[in-house]
């Protein structure tokens, strides 16, 4: 969870690495948003929820790659 200077802001910052549905993902950012609170998932394997949600993907490069890659 990371928050602005004054605390008006509020944005969290979710690692999903477990299974999740697009449904289950969608209500808990809808929750999210509720309580002001604005998400973004992050996933290391594409997963069908990835663009349904604000989320990225991110995966751990290889020997002969860059250091990080990440995605839509």
């Amino acid at each position: 969870m990371a928050s602005s200077p004054d605390g008006t802001a509020r944005m969290a910052w979710e690692a999903q690495l477990s299974a999740i549905t697009a449904e289950e993902i969608k209500e808990r950012t809808a929750r999210f948003a509720k309580d002001g609170v604005r998400v973004c998932w992050v996933a290391t394997r594409l997963r069908p929820w990835v663009g349904a949600v604000p989320s990225v993907h991110a995966r751990p490069s290889t020997e002969d790659e860059a250091p990080h890659t990440v995605g839509p």
